[in-house]
């Protein structure tokens, strides 16, 4: 097997480092999220946020009773 030319050599290391960079970012971004993102500062409306306690209250008094009584062992 034939050795590699310097300027082949020096393609692949650059090539190299810029796959290293998205990786490095794609990574960043999935756990800090993304800073432009326009969901981040969404705030839901009073009647939204109203409507969905009564649907958790719900959840909460229909499930509640189903397993009431089986203790900790389950």
């Amino acid at each position: 097997m034939g050795a590699l030319s310097p300027s082949a050599t020096i393609i692949i290391v650059l090539v190299c480092c810029a796959c290293l960079v998205v990786v490095i970012a794609a990574v960043g971004r999935h756990y800090y999220g993304d800073i432009n993102d326009a969901e981040a500062n969404y705030k839901v409306s009073p009647e939204q946020a109203e409507y969905m306690r009564g649907v958790k209250q719900r959840n909460v008094e229909t499930i509640l009773p189903r397993y009431h009584g089986r203790g900790a062992g389950g």
